[in-house]
């Protein structure tokens, strides 16, 4: 297993680390973003990078950010305070909308 840094730099981390922040269960992110089940979202978290654009836009429109939210530099995500969260399932960050 790569380092957090670089784990961090995956979107499968992004999407987990918000989903997590917003107490969301992967079922009710599913729904949120249209899906039938949680095994959806699953495969998202667990893919690493590869997602396609229209499903980094249908999940980021069910988290609430911006798609860029979840492909942008890392620093952009660590200066938004989720940097971290999936790992630690800390609630102790800003709140992004």
């Amino acid at each position: 297993m790569g380092n957090l840094r670089d784990e961090e730099d995956t979107i499968a981390y992004r999407v987990k680390s918000i989903r997590t922040y917003k107490n969301l269960t992967q079922e009710e992110l599913a729904g949120l973003a249209g899906y039938n089940d949680k095994s959806s979202i699953s495969k998202i978290e667990n893919s690493g990078n590869e997602i396609s654009l229209k499903k980094i836009n249908r999940i980021a429109k069910a988290l609430g950010v911006s798609p860029s939210e979840l492909i942008s530099d890392t620093a952009d995500f660590r200066a938004n305070g989720l940097a971290g969260t999936a790992a630690k399932g800390s609630q102790n960050f800003l709140e992004i909308t």
